[in-house]
């Protein structure tokens, strides 16, 4: 029985590799074979939801250096008392307002960002420093887009009334859940394909999370 369940695990990884989600052409002789299926990598095996099949991929030793590095980024809280957050913050400002100076990093000013109160440091929660980091690179990087939605240009009425800064943090939260950046390995297909972006041989990976800079 375990045989015929092997060969469709191999079948599976050899469908996902043809179509190139996997980096590794898989062997039969070791597809999921009980050294694989442990609680850390190289292995990334999941319950194919809705299938009794269990799906492993390879991961290189790039991928999990990579991997292991933004997980270690996320979980870095942001702490206001760190002059290295203070300036991340204050680079963020100059980014998206130019020509208006920041009074301080308290200030009613962060509420025209889309920050709730006054000071932003209440804001970030679960979020990590990684979400400011994520914010500076969209604005950087994306520098028309980012201002035309921190502007609300195109706007129609109470449909775009949102905190653009909350919003960004948000979206980074939910990044890192859908990715299982918070958990032990992957566990979806979602977040077993992202750890295979992570190969290098996807240069959009860096406009997403720019790996490379940290």
């Amino acid at each position: 029985m375990l045989s015929v369940l092997r060969w469709k695990f191999y079948a599976r990884r050899k469908e996902l590799y043809d179509n190139g989600i996997v980096s590794h052409e898989p062997d039969p002789a070791t597809c999921c074979a009980h050294t694989w299926m442990r609680k850390g990598l190289p292995c990334v095996c999941f319950q194919k939801k809705g299938s009794y099949a269990r799906i492993c991929m390879n991961v290189t030793p790039l991928q999990e250096e990579r991997l292991t590095r933004l997980k270690n980024r996320t979980k870095v809280y942001f702490d206001s008392t760190r002059l290295e957050h203070q300036e991340a913050l204050s680079v963020l400002w100059s980014a998206t307002f130019p020509d208006q100076k920041l009074d301080g990093l308290i200030s009613e000013q962060w509420k025209n960002m889309g920050w709730q109160g006054k000071d932003p440091s209440t804001d970030f929660r679960g979020a990590g420093f990684i979400s400011l980091e994520n914010l500076l690179f969209f604005a950087k990087t994306f520098s028309i887009s980012f201002q035309h939605l921190i502007r609300k240009q195109g706007a129609r009425g109470a449909a775009w009334e949102y905190p653009f800064a909350v919003a960004g943090l948000n979206i980074t939260f939910m990044l890192v859940k859908m990715l299982d950046l918070d958990a032990t390995k992957p566990r979806t297909l979602v977040s077993a394909v992202f750890v295979h972006l992570l190969s290098g041989k996807d240069r959009k990976m860096q406009a997403t999370w720019s790996l490379t800079k940290y």
